[in-house]
């Protein structure tokens, strides 16, 4: 059966696109981890069966880039000596979380320690991409216990807590006007006035903590504003498939 000469041109333009896009390699997705509420180290997770890849989060900076496992499910775990000598350390899962095909991720880990269970990790995951977070962009987390209200360069924003909001830097500044209050049991309390620097060619991340408990004060009511400042370049758009794009006219 003969087909038009059309419709053959239109055949092989397909087949060849599909082909280009078998044969790109697949980006790689990464994930970086910031700690709340005290810095989160010996943590673990696993690439495959036995290749574990240890994970370090500060408070005051962004982590390298770690590599997604495959499947996304990502669990982080601690290990322990043994019960007996010569065995191997035993594993304690601690979190997990699940990261998607895309990518970049931002991992949360929020430590604590419980009287009873000890040391325990709650991880939060969220969307880094610059959709999410475009370039002079400031996206303010708030992670502390308290609903807040912030008021940045004059726009009032609603932020419960484990949220996050995006704001533009002011144009032709070099700091943003800043300004948060806390719900606390006696009504709201203006905690937070204090302009956040920004930077041209950066998108900056940041953090709203509590101060965390002391034996001398178990229940503070000050909060921390970390500043994180990305200097990554942000990548080209993805380019049009060019066997694709054009067909010939018969």
């Amino acid at each position: 059966m003969a087909f038009p000469k059309r419709h053959l041109i239109l055949l092989l333009a397909l087949v060849l696109g599909q082909t280009t896009q078998a044969q790109e390699p697949e980006k790689p997705v990464t994930f970086r981890a910031i700690a709340v509420g005290g810095a989160v180290s010996s943590l673990l997770y696993e690439m495959a069966p036995g290749k574990p890849v240890a994970v370090s989060a500060g408070g005051a900076n962004l982590s390298r880039p770690y590599p997604r496992p495959p499947g996304g499910n990502l669990v982080f775990y601690r290990e322990v000596p043994p019960a007996k000598p010569g065995d191997k350390p035993a594993r304690v899962p601690l979190a997990n979380a699940h990261l998607g095909n895309e990518g970049p991720y931002l991992v949360v880990l929020a430590g604590s320690h419980d009287r009873v269970d000890g040391p325990r990790v709650t991880v939060l995951v969220f969307d880094d991409s610059w959709l999410e977070h475009p370039m002079q962009t400031a996206r303010v987390f708030n992670f502390s216990r308290r609903k807040t209200v912030l008021q940045v360069e004059g726009q009032t924003q609603e932020l419960p807590t484990a949220e996050a909001h995006l704001f533009p830097y002011p144009a032709g500044k070099g700091a943003m006007d800043f300004k948060a209050a806390f719900q606390e049991e006696n009504g709201w309390s203006l905690r937070v006035v204090s302009p956040r620097g920004v930077i041209p060619n950066t998108r900056l991340t940041v953090i709203i903590t509590d101060v965390i408990p002391t034996p001398d004060e178990p229940n503070p009511t000050g909060v921390n504003v970390t500043d994180v400042f990305d200097f990554t370049p942000q990548p080209p758009p993805p380019k049009p498939n060019k066997d694709v794009a054009y067909i010939a006219r018969p």
